[in-house]
């Protein structure tokens, strides 16, 4: 954004103006938010405000669910229970794209602890950590709302701010944010391996977007694989609830964390 000088200020250098700018703490604020804005990534969750927990039941489907394991290097696995009576289309498509190897290599590039982590974008596996975030499937898909609740373990998929602008980007919550329900499609939830989801909340981020998109973890954190084991490979029996430590308390959001949740800005 261009800046008008007015004709009655004294002429003074770009770098000295700087300077006396960012001794004022409402520029440095605004200079933070500008940053974050043009580092925003294409597809992403926004944090919700307000009604953010809730002790509500909810009745996930019954009966045996395909399951997506995630292979993540040197860490271990999660596995996610997809639910096609949710969101048919998107789970169809999510599964597609695991099957065909889409997401062997994608690293996770937006973590916001006690929110949630993302990945699912192709561009990840280049050398160029400044596009991540900014890649997926060329043809959109539409949402499928429903009401399943974002609480811990819940995945779902990532859009670009506008209605029916999801694509190959998912995240998983790491802590319950029920404000977004209804707001994002959801795919299914974390049945094993929910203590890999805070392995990754708590690395270490790019907060001041340095190297590439605020909240990309400074260490890649890298998906070797993605696999779909069908329900008619399995027992039969209904998807297991979380069970390893998911129930847990997780640790209180430092105050930047808490100020980046609150943002919704992208």
């Amino acid at each position: 954004m261009r800046v008008r000088q007015s004709t009655q200020d004294s002429p003074v250098s770009a770098t000295s103006r700087f300077a006396v700018l960012a001794r004022s703490p409402l520029a440095v604020i605004l200079l933070a938010a500008v940053l974050q804005l043009g580092c925003g990534v294409e597809e992403r969750p926004h944090a919700a405000a307000q009604n953010e927990t809730s002790t509500d039941v909810y009745a996930w489907p019954e009966g045996a669910a395909d399951i997506a394991v995630l292979t993540l290097k040197d860490r271990g696995e999660i596995r996610i229970a997809l639910y096609p009576e949710l969101a048919p289309n998107n789970v169809a498509s999510f599964t597609s794209l695991a099957e065909s190897r889409y997401y062997d290599g994608v690293t996770f590039h937006r973590v916001i602890r006690d929110f949630m982590i993302q990945a699912g974008d192709p561009l990840t596996r280049d050398d160029d950590p400044t596009n991540d975030g900014n890649g997926g499937m060329s043809t959109p898909l539409d949402d499928e709302f429903s009401d399943a609740p974002f609480a811990r373990g819940t995945v779902a998929v990532a859009n670009k701010g506008r209605p029916n602008t999801g694509g190959s980007q998912f995240f998983i919550m790491h802590k319950d944010r029920r404000g977004l329900d209804g707001h994002y499609t959801v795919l299914g939830r974390v049945i094993a391996g929910i203590h890999l989801v805070d392995d990754v909340a708590f690395s270490e981020t790019d907060i001041g977007a340095r190297w590439g998109p605020a909240d990309r973890p400074i260490v890649d954190i890298v998906i070797e694989r993605v696999q779909i084991e069908r329900a008619n490979a399995n027992s039969g029996d209904p998807a297991e609830p979380l069970s390893d430590g998911a129930d847990l308390p997780t640790a209180a959001p430092s105050a930047a964390t808490g100020a980046r949740l609150a943002d919704a800005a992208n």
